[in-house]
């Protein structure tokens, strides 16, 4: 474990602009790298990063932090010191330090102040020498409960909705880092405050994200002891009520979920696919038998993350009415832009939010899963029974203020390109 910086961290953080200034001041001695490798963790986890990326340059080490999903330059390090710090990071993950030519994986644990943070740390060689990514944990005082994720009334009563029925699949489905594990987490706890110890509440999940402290979570041991099916099984000895399983990553999985989900149990999972309906789709190319997806699936959920401009420094920018109607924006509705100040660090954003989309299961969907209909049928009867997609809500955040086009557009995958004449400068 890194060593307790609770003695030398700063009542108030530092600007990620002070950052060079900070590893420069670090005394020249054969400690030195220890220095670097603290500051950087420190300095990563008090400005909210998700990742830390050690990229190697020909001339030297450039470090990025991911903060609010975009990847920032905070510092560079001298050629003299980039292989021990390397070094020091491979010492923390307890991988072989002589090791440069193959990729590795590891786990680093961290102090700061009372509490401690769990990093994953993968190794990778490129032409300059290695590259380092450490992911740490969302850096959260207490897990989200449901209001606070962004969800629209309209979602948000469908999700209260599938999990009090306490029987069935739920899937969530978005990319990596998109919200998904916070969601679910929020569900379980508003299922715990509704049911408290009357029910039994276990997880599976590869890695533990947050200790909820109030139901039973399993991590997936490192090194392939347990795989997501061999834990399932397990826990479906437990005598579970409800169940969360990190991600179906395959058929089998995919099998004992719907199963678990026929006899009795909530079971909320994960699983890659691009939009709610083609979720269903998904698990039918698995070969998943389509009676077992129209009779175990509850709902599914698909969300983004968007950037929430921030209140400081946000200003507003005329958007002409062709441009609002083609992008069905409120005509009276100010649109915001990002400015850009100290407290964002010049991003002109602060913090997430989630745009969502929602189906809950009918007779129509399960009819369309029986005749393994094309992705395009059930995206278009989806429609007829959703409150919105994912860009709706994204527009109905640009309207409210919340984020700005540009960033609802990035976490809606291009789906609509702003040009330079659709605003009026």
């Amino acid at each position: 474990m890194v060593g307790d910086r609770s003695s030398t961290a700063r009542a108030e953080k530092a600007p990620l602009g002070q950052l060079p200034a900070e590893l420069a001041a670090i005394p020249d001695d054969e400690n030195r790298a220890i220095g670097v490798v603290d500051l950087l963790l420190c300095r990563a986890i008090e400005h909210r990063a998700s990742d830390i990326h050690l990229e190697a340059k020909r001339s030297g080490m450039v470090v990025k932090y991911r903060i609010d999903g975009t990847l920032l330059v905070v510092a560079q390090i001298e050629p003299a010191l980039v292989s021990l710090v390397l070094t020091r990071l491979k010492v923390l993950a307890h991988l072989v330090i002589y090791q440069k030519g193959s990729p590795q994986d590891g786990r680093i644990e961290y102090r700061l102040g009372d509490r401690t943070y769990q990093l994953r740390v993968a190794f990778m060689p490129t032409l300059h020498g290695e590259k380092a990514v450490l992911r740490l944990a969302e850096v959260l005082d207490r897990p989200l409960a449901l209001d606070e994720l962004g969800m629209s009334q309209d979602v948000f009563r469908r999700v209260r909705r599938m999990i009090v029925s306490r029987q069935g699949v739920i899937l969530l489905t978005g990319p990596s880092s998109s919200g998904k594990t916070t969601t679910m987490y929020a569900m379980l706890l508003a299922i715990y405050q509704g049911a408290g110890e009357a029910i039994n509440i276990a997880t599976l999940e590869d890695p533990v994200e947050m200790d909820l402290g109030c139901i039973s979570q399993t991590p997936i041991p490192s090194g392939g002891e347990m795989s997501y099916a061999d834990g399932l099984k397990s826990l479906l000895r437990q005598d579970p009520d409800v169940l969360m399983i990190g991600e179906v990553r395959d058929l089998e999985t995919a099998r004992i979920v719907v199963q678990a989900g026929l006899t009795g149990h909530l079971v909320i999972t994960t699983i890659h696919s691009g939009r709610a309906s083609s979720v269903y789709t998904r698990l039918l190319n698995m070969g998943i038998e389509p009676f077992l997806v129209a009779s175990s699936v509850q709902g599914t959920i698909a969300q983004r993350l968007v950037r929430r401009l921030c209140d400081g420094c946000k200003k507003a920018q005329p958007v002409d009415a062709q441009t609002r109607q083609r992008l069905g924006l409120d005509a009276d509705a100010p649109i915001f832009d990002p400015a850009g100040c100290a407290a964002c660090e010049g991003t002109g954003y602060r913090g997430r939010t989630g745009i969502f989309e929602i189906l809950e299961s009918n007779e129509d969907l399960q009819e369309l899963a029986l005749r393994q209909s094309p992705a395009r049928e059930l995206a278009e009867r989806a429609r007829l029974f959703m409150p919105g997609d994912l860009w709706t809500d994204a527009m109905r955040k640009v309207e409210a203020g919340v984020t700005s086009l540009a960033e609802a557009c990035r976490a809606c995958g291009g789906e609509v390109e702003l040009d330079s004449k659709d605003t009026e400068k």
